[in-house]
């Protein structure tokens, strides 16, 4: 035991190896960490037996090796601490509803440095922080507390940190943390719209580009593709897109949006899977449209005179649960 102990180094990578196989021991997300560690000691080891060869003179031994262990102790001491790096978001005392950083809008205050690993953001009352900073420029964990000190359930906070949301009419997007806390709110996702459209009008400017474009070719035309990106609104602009359909299906919109009625061009209206309680009544506005789907949404009763809608040929209305349906219909499948 002595032999592998003797010195600073050796001890070192002894304590290394003895954390390195406890870790590969746990089968866990430590497991590969284990690994690392093990082999980091077993080069400090290396490390000792070159300096025993290569410095035959005692003091300058014993020397090296306080020099090494000291840099070994420190640079374990950073790697841990920036491991640890964290954001600490401190929200109002009772907050509820949604709250969210929107990144990488230029002109707004930077976020507040790091300081000793740890970036202090405090929530403003209203919940929302526009910032220039990019997401990808800050530590990617997170801490919560209130401003009171009270405790909190972290299963209270339901944090997103990939919601973005793409302009559409122009080649820029928006990136945010969103924080749902007690109760639904989608403060956040509206300002991002507002902040969409004034982008397309060069009043401000986003960081980010769309690598992807959202919309699409087939072989019957460009169609607008938006499905599963848990939106509540749309930008201005859609009249300028020459689209055929319109995929909105799994999103969170509560009503078809008045953007949509800008496309004239549109002849398939996809709206399935979304929390739509009343039946868009104001379908006409649409004078070319041909299909719409508002299969598996939150309509329970149509109340409006469907035979108006001339160039409707196909009309999805399936897992609503209907109670009420008109009477007059105009002659097109329903499936």
């Amino acid at each position: 035991m002595k032999r592998i102990a003797n010195s600073p180094l050796k001890i070192l990578g002894l304590l290394t190896v003895i954390f390195g196989l406890l870790g590969v021991l746990t089968f866990s997300y430590f497991f590969f960490l284990g690994i690392y560690l093990v082999g980091t000691g077993l080069s400090i080891y290396l490390i000792d037996f070159l300096t025993l060869k290569l410095l035959k003179a005692k003091k300058k031994y014993w020397i090296t090796q306080s020099i090494l262990a000291t840099a070994y102790l420190i640079l374990g001491f950073v790697t841990y601490m920036k491991w640890q790096e964290h954001n600490y978001l401190i929200f109002p005392k009772d907050f509820k509803g949604q709250a969210g950083i929107i990144f990488g809008i230029e002109g707004y205050p930077e976020l507040p440095k790091t300081k000793f690993w740890k970036k202090t953001i405090n929530i403003p009352p209203d919940g929302i922080i526009i910032t220039s900073t990019k997401v990808e420029d800050i530590p990617n964990s997170i801490r919560f507390a209130y401003s009171d000190n009270s405790k909190v359930e972290y299963q209270d906070i339901n944090w997103d940190p990939n919601f973005e949301i793409d302009c559409i009419v122009c080649d820029s997007k928006i990136k945010s943390w969103l924080f749902q806390v007690d109760k639904e709110s989608s403060t956040v996702k509206e300002i991002m719209t507002s902040l969409c459209n004034e982008i397309a009008a060069n009043q401000k400017r986003s960081f980010y580009k769309s690598e992807n474009s959202v919309v699409w070719s087939d072989n019957k035309g460009k169609y607008l593709w938006l499905q599963n990106k848990a939106l509540t609104s749309l930008p201005d602009g859609l009249g300028k897109l020459n689209i055929y359909m319109a995929i909105l299906t799994g999103n969170d919109l509560k009503e078809i949006p008045e953007q949509v009625f800008e496309i004239n061009s549109l002849e398939e209206l996809i709206l399935e899977v979304n929390p739509i309680k009343e039946f868009p009544c104001n379908l006409s506005r649409l004078k070319r449209l041909k299909s719409i789907s508002v299969a598996e949404t939150g309509i329970k009763e149509i109340n409006c005179d469907l035979s108006q809608l001339d160039s409707l040929k196909d009309f999805d209305i399936a897992r609503n649960r209907l109670t009420k349906f008109p009477c007059r219909l105009p002659i097109f499948s329903t499936q």
